[in-house]
């Protein structure tokens, strides 16, 4: 199941909107007034409204509370369709990943229509992720940008160390800190600060950077939860991701189970 695609992405693909914002040059402070889009998305939230837009919330402040209106307005105005897919499959979406296992590719449709583009942005769209790439998405913000591909093992007493691949780049380093910037706020006053308020006495003093992600299925009735991370958020040393499906009656959602994984 971690090598499989089956889950969808959720809010966990706004870390790749969120890298093509800032490349387009949108700022983590900068700011986006709106109204509704709380639950769901519509064409007409897409469009300011001065009547109705009383609450403003800048990029960083909308990656940690994971605001989906936010995000589907700013790629309305500053993404295409075309620099979405092209950030997607840098991030490893429709794309193969290296790996002694096969690993079910994680797939992303971007739509033309601006609606449909908005959508995916926000994390609404055709867009599968397994938890192996979920946890890449994680290594590529921790390693500073760059996607290093992943191994099994690093050592091998008395047997050859397999070769290691080269690794790429995906985003700058002004980039790749900004996002764990957004990340560190996911937990600190996010979405899962609630989780992390209270750790365990191993996760006392340790930062962590996170990302989010629920989706619901009605028929038949799923939970997706998703949480994609790394600590100490300065000094990155493990990378954790994990989603859990629940039905409607569940004892524990991804983020907890998260934390007690770091806890450990």
């Amino acid at each position: 199941l971690a090598l499989a695609a089956l889950a969808p992405a959720a809010s966990i693909f706004k870390i790749v909107t969120a890298a093509a914002l800032l490349e387009r040059g949108v700022g983590p402070d900068d700011e986006v007034c709106y109204h509704g889009g709380r639950r769901r998305l519509a064409p007409r939230l897409l469009a300011d409204d001065p009547r109705r837009d009383r609450r403003c919330t800048s990029l960083s402040a909308a990656f940690g509370h994971s605001t989906n209106v936010v995000f589907a307005k700013l790629a309305d105005r500053g993404l295409d369709a075309a620099a979405l897919r092209a950030a997607a499959e840098r991030f490893r979406f429709n794309a193969p990943i290296a790996f002694p296992l096969p690993i079910e590719p994680s797939a992303a449709e971007i739509p033309d229509d601006a609606f449909g583009l908005a959508s995916a942005a926000a994390g609404f769209g055709d867009v599968t992720l397994s938890p192996l790439h979920a946890a890449l998405l994680g290594a590529i913000v921790a390693n500073g940008g760059l996607y290093v591909p992943p191994v099994l093992v690093d050592d091998v007493p008395g047997g050859p160390v397999p070769a290691p691949v080269p690794p790429s780049r995906v985003v700058d380093e002004a980039v790749a800190a900004d996002l764990a910037a957004m990340m560190r706020n996911t937990v600190t006053s996010g979405t899962a600060r609630r989780v992390f308020r209270r750790p365990a006495p191993a996760l006392r003093g340790v930062e962590v950077a996170g990302k989010t992600g629920s989706l619901a299925d009605p028929r038949p009735y799923r939970d997706y939860s998703w949480f994609v991370g790394f600590a100490p958020a300065g000094r990155p040393e493990v990378v954790v991701a994990t989603v859990v499906v629940n039905d409607r009656l569940w004892h524990a959602r991804a983020p907890t189970v998260a934390k007690e994984a770091l806890e450990a």
